[in-house]
């Protein structure tokens, strides 16, 4: 805490939290009654800036964890925003609307401290009110209404007038906010998992689960290629389609037998069996190049759509994925050959410092041709939410990689992601 450094006896931390929630609560019911009274919305600028600024400064000199204080210093950006810009019309009252009410899901967390843990049924309605009120105001609202909402961007460009202190402060709030609100939800889910489904978390399971997974992610890009945008295939653009296709079709096949030869193993041979032993490394080296495959046929789907409606500079982008797809897939196949040979103990769980730091290599080496190919996608793409839509999915993929928030069934979470990455990269394709 900030202010332990102005005192000789510091304060504890546990008694602090007592009153910070009390605080947190008031702003929340502040919020609802906000909310619930729309005259309120004219009195923005003397009471509720007012309110938001007091709160943030005062209360960010006893926060502990830093993501808060980084949510404190995003609110009095956006007041400062309002108050340096002379923001006073209807857009401006509607993100303060939408920020105020992401206040809302407060009320439930607060409550989840004060509702005693013997009342089990009233604390896990209360948890679950907590976490739907969360999604729909800090994830869904916030994206829907603030960030793919195109007048609200034209009215704020309008205002900052080319100003870099404008774009800094006010997108650099908003996106910063947004961001650690999905931060903060992975982790709630981690805490919703265990607390709920712990009891079926085991890689056995995940892995009989994960064979089928990656159909879905087919099921998705024939639909939205064939029977959603049928006017594609009208325009000639069929053939183009097809190498995304044909590469989510490699990648279903061993992505099957990948985690097949997983599931039995580990049916077999337990968790710790290794990977890098025959044959279990060879499947591995083939889902990998199924992996970086589909990656380029993405990518030559959207380049080939683009070099025929004259777009320029389109050859050299495919050079450039199939380049870092091709080194990617070698250096990964490399390594685990290496490993293969020097009969390296490579667990399926991650056990001992060897296979722990092989994991890292491989997972950063495996991450640079995605990471290249989100930009390179959104590139001249007109629909702003799927340009949106992809950055997420990437964040996504790094939060959930690091956190782990479903433990031995976070590989299913992955793969989820990667059915809403498929929507996503396939819709941009046929936006065009």
């Amino acid at each position: 805490m900030i202010i332990n450094y102005f005192l000789k006896e510091k304060l504890d931390p546990d008694k602090v939290l007592q009153y910070q929630n009390v605080s947190a609560m008031l702003i929340g019911l502040y919020t609802l009654y906000t909310i619930l009274n729309p005259v309120n919305y004219g009195y923005y600028d003397v009471s509720t800036n007012t309110i938001m600024t007091a709160f943030a400064i005062i209360d960010a000199f006893f926060l502990v964890k830093k993501d808060l204080f980084v949510h404190h210093i995003c609110i009095l950006m956006f007041v400062f925003y309002r108050n340096y810009f002379h923001v006073r019309d209807y857009y401006g009252t509607l993100m303060i609307n939408e920020l105020l009410k992401t206040e809302l899901s407060t009320i439930f967390m607060v409550l989840d401290y004060w509702i005693p843990k013997k009342y089990a049924l009233v604390k896990g309605v209360n948890g679950i009110a907590f976490v739907v009120s969360f999604f729909k105001f800090r994830i869904y609202d916030m994206f829907y209404s603030i960030a793919t909402n195109q007048d609200l961007y034209t009215n704020m460009n309008r205002i900052i007038d080319g100003r870099l202190l404008g774009y800094t402060v006010c997108y650099g709030a908003f996106f910063t906010l947004y961001a650690l609100n999905v931060y903060w939800f992975v982790i709630i889910m981690k805490k919703f998992y265990k607390t709920l489904l712990s009891k079926y978390d085991s890689y056995v399971n995940a892995e009989y689960i994960l064979q089928h997974t990656y159909d879905v992610c087919l099921l998705i890009c024939l639909y939205i290629y064939i029977y959603e945008n049928p006017s594609n295939f009208q325009k000639g653009y069929s053939k183009y389609c097809v190498y995304d296709i044909i590469g989510i079709s490699i990648l279903t096949c061993f992505s099957f037998v990948y985690h097949a030869s997983n599931y039995y193993s580990l049916v077999n041979d337990g968790e710790e069996f290794n990977c890098v032993k025959y044959p279990n490394v060879l499947y591995y080296i083939w889902d990998n190049f199924a992996i970086r495959l589909r990656i380029f046929l993405t990518m030559l789907t959207n380049t080939s759509i683009r070099y025929a409606l004259g777009y320029p500079h389109t050859t050299p982008i495919i050079y450039l994925v199939g380049a870092a797809n091709f080194l990617s897939s070698s250096f990964i196949a490399g390594i685990l050959m290496y490993l293969n040979r020097s009969q390296v103990n490579y667990p399926f769980i991650l056990n001992n410092p060897i296979a722990d730091k092989y994991s890292k290599i491989l997972g950063a080496i495996g991450a640079a041709p995605i990471i290249l190919c989100t930009f390179l996608m959104s590139i001249g793409v007109n629909d702003k939410k799927l340009i949106l839509h992809n950055y997420i999915v990437l964040y996504l993929l790094m939060l959930v990689t690091i956190i782990k928030p479903f433990y031995k069934f976070n590989h299913v979470l992955i793969h989820v992601i990667l059915m809403y990455e498929t929507w996503v990269l396939c819709k941009i394709n046929a936006s065009f």
